[in-house]
């Protein structure tokens, strides 16, 4: 929830957009634009002998719910250029910033939704990020 947390307020924090993390029994914002954070699988990865570093990549679907398709593509440019150029700082479970700084992965998708129903506002001008942030721990030092 902390990474979740933390892209959320520095969604907030560099543009416009209302973000939003997505739970169980979340429901979607009546008026837009907005931003929705999802989590999705995980796999730990062991990236050394007897397990003393392990790779965790956080992954993310960010929902971008525009009022047309021109903020949406002008909202989509916003978020490209966090998701690639932006240091993510960190806010631990607590919700307090700490000195711990991310990077969002470079190789991330971009996926244009159409509506399967026009009468449905909240799916008309929507795309969705496919993002992933790395995280290495090392079982005697923690976070590295």
């Amino acid at each position: 929830m902390a990474m979740a947390y933390s892209i959320e307020q520095l969604i907030e924090s560099e543009t416009t957009l209302p973000a939003h993390i997505v739970f169980d029994g979340f429901k979607y914002p009546e008026e837009k634009p907005f931003v929705t954070i999802e989590p999705m699988q995980r796999n730990n990865e062991q990236i050394s002998k007897q397990r003393e570093t392990i790779s965790t990549p956080f992954r993310y679907q960010i929902g971008l719910f525009a009022e047309t398709f021109y903020k949406r593509s002008e909202y989509q440019a916003e978020l490209r250029e966090i998701f690639l150029y932006s240091e993510l700082p960190y806010y631990n479970d607590n919700g307090v910033l700490t000195d711990a700084v991310f990077y969002f992965e470079p190789n991330f998708n971009e996926v244009p939704m159409t509506s399967g129903d026009i009468s449905n506002e909240t799916e008309n001008h929507r795309m969705y990020f496919d993002i992933e942030i790395i995280v290495h721990t090392h079982k005697n030092k923690g976070r590295i």
